[in-house]
């Protein structure tokens, strides 16, 4: 093989692979990752050897191999930190921190995605952006507060809307909604996960079909649809076996619980018929009539409002301040949307970071955004 020829099938293989991993066809993306890191190490490209780690990674993760994943990123986040590139360190460090997220190191996972906020931050990037408040917000709901993770994922969603960015729009919905069913909204956690379902059915996004069905089935057995919920978990069994995904270990728990009610409910005989009838169904047909449940209007009691500080720690012109902070944009244009003048908005994230006890503007966006101050 020419050396000409070596940089264009490196290229080439790493597109292909990316389109096996979105087909969910993993053994195929697996080899044509593998061949075209071979070439890529082979003529020393860093730039291009911490793409095909990052997307070597995500295959890692998507199977359930989290300690390849990480060790995959790592290599890939090490690399960019050398090279020097902000966004692309930051998109490393997010798929670091989704993949410690599903290995269950909650605390490893938000301090990479606080990491991405800062850096997002000063690339003003809506996108980018959206996705790292995303990271903040699905680590709440990891770590076990889903009623403070509700509010920032609203934000996360509409911010995606608006952006008409799907795949993280689709993500961000099973995180509410599982933050929802949490706090016994399962009706509208249902409606999310609808919705999600429907986004990854159009993208054609056969894992997103999964965690999205896999949520659904969950809320449905909250709200006492346990035949059609244990049809689900038999079709989402066939599927992550189809395409090699198994379940994240982070939903394990739920999971488990929704199954072992599920088995009280209907008998262990009427469980594994239905579990069966649903493996045996065309995933068209299931999502189809995935879409066509309803759940009940929502009567459960609402989330309790989370304390907004009190009015001695940040004045109502402090968390408007906060709040034009936490968008990404910068003094200037703080002060212009305030009508205040730039050293004014300066003061006023001083007194904030004195009040909060916090060393950075950085922190401050970050409790910002995780405590829903802003």
């Amino acid at each position: 093989m020419s050396q000409v020829a070596s940089p264009i099938r490196a290229e080439a293989l790493n597109n292909l692979g990316a389109v096996n991993l979105d087909l969910a066809a993993y053994a195929h993306a697996a080899a044509c990752f593998e061949e075209s890191l071979a070439l890529r190490r082979e003529l020393r490209q860093p730039a291009e050897i911490a793409d095909v780690l990052n997307n070597r990674a995500l295959l890692a993760q998507y199977e359930g191999d989290y300690d390849r994943a990480v060790s995959l990123h790592e290599e890939s986040l090490a690399i960019r930190r050398y090279l020097g590139d902000p966004y692309r360190i930051s998109l490393a460090l997010y798929n670091l921190g989704d993949t410690l997220l599903e290995r269950g190191d909650v605390t490893g996972a938000r301090a990479r995605f606080e990491e991405v906020l800062a850096i997002r931050l000063e690339l003003g990037n809506p996108s980018a952006l959206a996705y790292a408040r995303a990271g903040l917000g699905k680590s709440l709901v990891a770590a076990h507060d889903p009623a403070a993770a509700v509010s920032p994922l609203d934000d996360v969603i509409s911010g995606f809307r608006a952006i008409g960015e799907r795949h993280g729009l689709a993500e961000a919905l099973r995180h509410r909604a599982d933050a929802q069913a949490a706090v016994g909204l399962s009706g509208s956690a249902h409606a999310n996960l609808i919705e999600a379902i429907a986004i990854s059915r159009d993208l054609h996004d056969l894992r997103g079909i999964a965690e999205s069905l896999d949520g659904l089935a969950r809320v449905l057995t909250r709200l006492g649809d346990a035949q059609i919920a244990a049809q689900m978990f038999g079709a989402v069994g066939t599927l992550r076996l189809s395409i090699g995904a198994p379940r994240p270990a982070g939903v394990w728990k739920a999971h488990d619980a929704a199954v072992g009610s599920l088995r009280r409910i209907l008998g262990l005989t009427a469980f594994t018929t239905s579990t069966a009838i649903g493996a045996d169904t065309p995933l068209a047909m299931i999502v189809a009539e995935a879409l066509a449940t309803s759940a009940p209007p929502e009567s459960d009691a609402p989330i309790a409002p989370r304390p907004s500080p009190p009015p001695s720690r940040l004045t109502a012109r402090e968390l408007e301040v906060l709040r034009l902070l936490v968008t990404g944009i910068g003094d200037r244009d703080t002060a212009e949307a305030l009508s205040i003048s730039p050293r004014t908005v300066e003061r006023h994230v001083t007194n904030m970071l004195g009040k909060l006890d916090l060393p950075s503007r950085t922190a401050l966006v970050a409790q910002a955004v995780r405590e829903g101050l802003a």
